[in-house]
């Protein structure tokens, strides 16, 4: 129930037409990374935009994804695929050393994905992902 309230309150902020743009952006036209398993397509040293959370987890376990390399400030769409399921968007912001935390619960058993878009001139990109499995 929450994340729907959470999807609604993100919707009616961003707008529907930047969301749809977003969504569209990420899966059709962003430049997917490779997603290892409990491995980021960042850097890892926050030079660059980059996700990080846990390797794996069990059902019913709360985690957390962290953003860091981001511009202070600035509105960072996060995709999540949960449980082989498909998706939700939530706006975070990165603050002032460009970091952001999301806390998540495993629901479900699968696979859990990520990725952190940012805008440029051409529309919104993927430029960090985090994946891991549940258990």
């Amino acid at each position: 129930m929450e994340r729907f309230t959470v999807m609604r309150r993100v919707a009616g902020a961003l707008g529907k037409a930047t969301l749809a743009a977003a969504l569209v952006g990420s899966f059709a036209f962003g430049s997917v990374q490779a997603m290892g398993k409990g491995h980021s397509s960042g850097s890892g040293d926050c030079s660059t935009p980059t996700l990080a959370g846990p390797a794996s987890a069990s059902w019913n376990e709360s985690f957390s994804i962290d953003g860091c390399g981001f511009q202070p400030g600035a509105v960072v769409p996060l995709i999540g695929a949960e449980a082989n399921g498909c998706c939700f968007t939530v706006n975070m912001v990165a603050d002032s050393t460009g970091r952001f935390s999301w806390q998540g619960l495993v629901w479900g058993v699968g696979d859990y994905s990520y990725k952190a878009l940012q805008q440029s001139k051409s529309g919104w990109r993927t430029v960090a992902t985090w994946s891991f499995d549940t258990h």
